[in-house]
């Protein structure tokens, strides 16, 4: 079942009949470039990036639940729940909708409602922030957002301690170097944004945006984390890091953020 802002669209109170017509699940439209190059077959590829899926949302109502109706789906910002999916939402904005049928003697309407989820993607509800990871080495690998089955580029990545050439990279191969971080510092990279920031307190907001000091790149052009399938097994899902670093001392990395889910 679908709600829409916190309202069930199969709705006895207000006499609304979520239709079975209704296709609550998002196709994959991809945005892609062919590009040729002269005296190679076939075609470079380059990667793709994922459109907006549009529900359409089937309700019968009668003609006093057509005002709420209406009013439910004229809201700036739609954010849709599923009662299969609780700790999951999505963000999404109504694209137009028409009444399809007036029964006789005008005594129930059919609607389709058509919602565009704007992020692409559901996400989590709730923010989470792993572990604490020590850098004890050169190389430390982080795995994150477990079960997620579509990018994350709106993470942070948080940095504690004495630590110089600080590297995170993605199994998609998206990276991000980020300034040297001293003792009793945080250095902290926001992805969503490219911005990051220097503090002595342990927060993950505001500090000394020190931004000009980071680089950050990716076959799609950003820092993302692009979940792994396990071999044979696509049931099974994980984002997964390695944090390089030239000199570390005490120092550790944490990330925070909402899996993502393509659904």
């Amino acid at each position: 079942m679908i709600r829409v802002n916190g309202t069930p669209l199969d709705n006895p109170a207000l006499g609304w009949i979520f239709r079975s017509g209704s296709v609550p699940y998002s196709g994959l439209e991809a945005s892609i470039i062919d590009l040729r190059v002269a005296g190679r077959d076939g075609l470079v590829p380059v990667p793709a990036t994922l459109g907006a899926p549009v529900w359409p949302l089937k309700v019968n109502t009668p003609p006093s639940g057509w005002e709420p109706l209406l009013a439910l789906f004229s809201a700036q910002e739609l954010v849709l729940t599923r009662t299969d999916r609780p700790t999951i939402e999505a963000r999404a904005r109504l694209r137009g909708s028409s009444p399809d049928r007036v029964f006789a003697r005008n005594e129930w309407i059919d609607a389709t409602f058509l919602v565009e989820i704007t992020e692409a993607y559901w996400r989590d509800k709730a923010t989470t922030t792993t572990p604490i990871t020590p850098l004890t080495s050169a190389a430390v690998e982080l795995s994150v957002f477990s079960g997620g089955s579509a990018p994350v580029s709106d993470a942070m990545i948080r940095i504690q301690g004495a630590t110089t050439g600080v590297r995170v990279t993605d199994a998609s191969g998206a990276w991000v170097t980020l300034p040297d971080c001293a003792a009793g510092q945080y250095v902290r990279f926001e992805s969503k944004t490219g911005q990051c920031f220097r503090t002595t307190t342990d927060t993950w907001v505001g500090g000394t945006e020190i931004s000009g000091l980071v680089d950050f790149g990716g076959p799609r052009g950003n820092f993302e984390i692009t979940p792994v399938l396990a071999v044979g097994d696509p049931t099974t899902r994980v984002g997964k890091l390695t944090v390089t670093s030239a000199t570390r001392a005490s120092s550790s990395v944490a990330v925070r953020g909402k899996a993502a889910y393509i659904l």
